[in-house]
């Protein structure tokens, strides 16, 4: 009877194998890089979803007001000048309980400004969330957000309300109130050591559309709060504004769209250009009257919307 022989590969079978592997390779990586950015979008709109019903039932909490949108002590060197100093994800952090802050122990107040832990305030597209960009291209002390205890990702939308009231501040040095307008949000802050109120605080009622006005969005820099005008400011993409960037301020999700989440405790996906032309900032009404008074057209909608086509 003859043995059997083995045969090992030929130079050519081998190569065919590898041909088919490599085929198959090209094939399926971007497919997994999808899927997997793909979850990362999911998991960034369920975030800003459960952002969004924490607010609704802090409000049904709270006589139907939101919150600050920041509160700073009289002591503090303003926004980000004290790390004790509360904005809304505190506000809201009881009603999700997944804020991601990380308490150093029992003994201390529970505030800290080490970064770290996951969290729904976490957002997976935010390329830094923990990074110390500042707004004009250099540093700030503490990394994360402007309290140095949260990430960077989520704020609320400032112009909320803008069209149904309009502005108050009782800061009189303040030059450009439209600027730091806040007609439903209220917010307190530090100027020359004087403690001022933006904002009438206005309930969950006064909005006209509340499932057309987003009150939480997402973006790149430090501040909690965010106007739709801002989204035409150029940002690096850890959140630095300063001039030649192509990011946009306003984070999205690498097709030119962010997630919204609105006052009925909605949430959506949207392109930027359709969330102005949908005036889901609910601002366009409002910065349309100011620009007719004073000419200036920075600040309009139509004039965003213009500017954000060259961005990211």
């Amino acid at each position: 009877m003859q043995a059997r022989t083995s045969r090992a590969f030929t130079l050519i079978e081998l190569l065919v194998v590898i041909a088919i592997i490599a085929i198959l390779a090209a094939i399926l990586f971007p497919v997994f890089a999808q899927a997997k950015a793909s979850a990362k979008r999911t998991l960034d709109l369920s975030n800003i979803k459960q952002i969004t019903l924490g607010f609704i039932m802090y409000t049904g909490d709270a006589d139907d007001f939101g919150p600050l949108v920041r509160q700073e002590a009289p002591g503090s060197g303003g926004i980000g000048g004290d790390a004790q100093g509360q904005i809304w994800k505190d506000s809201v952090l009881p009603y999700i309980k997944n804020g991601g802050r990380n308490n150093v122990n029992s003994s201390t107040t529970g505030y800290n400004t080490t970064p770290g832990g996951n969290s729904v305030y976490l957002d997976p597209l935010h390329p830094n969330p923990w990074s110390n960009a500042g707004w004009f291209g250099g540093t700030v002390a503490m990394a994360g957000d402007e309290t140095g205890r949260f990430p960077r990702s989520y704020v609320v939308n400032r112009g909320a309300g803008l069209n149904e009231h309009g502005w108050t501040n009782t800061d009189p040095s303040s030059s450009d109130n439209s600027q730091t307008a806040d007609s439903w949000w209220k917010n307190s802050y530090v100027s020359g050591g004087q403690v001022y109120l933006q904002g009438t605080g206005g309930s969950m009622t006064s909005f006209g559309n509340p499932g057309g006005t987003a009150v939480f969005t997402e973006a790149r820099y430090w501040f909690a709060d965010f106007y739709g005008y801002e989204a035409q400011f150029g940002c690096s993409a850890e959140g630095s504004f300063f001039g030649g960037n192509t990011y946009s301020c306003e984070l999205t999700n690498g097709n030119k769209s962010s997630n919204f989440g609105f006052a009925d405790g909605h949430a959506k996906s949207l392109q930027m250009s359709q969330a102005i032309s949908n005036d889901v900032w609910d601002d366009c009404q409002y910065f349309a009257g100011a620009a007719a008074a004073t000419g200036d057209t920075f600040k309009t909608c139509a004039a965003t919307s213009t500017a954000i086509a060259g961005l990211q």
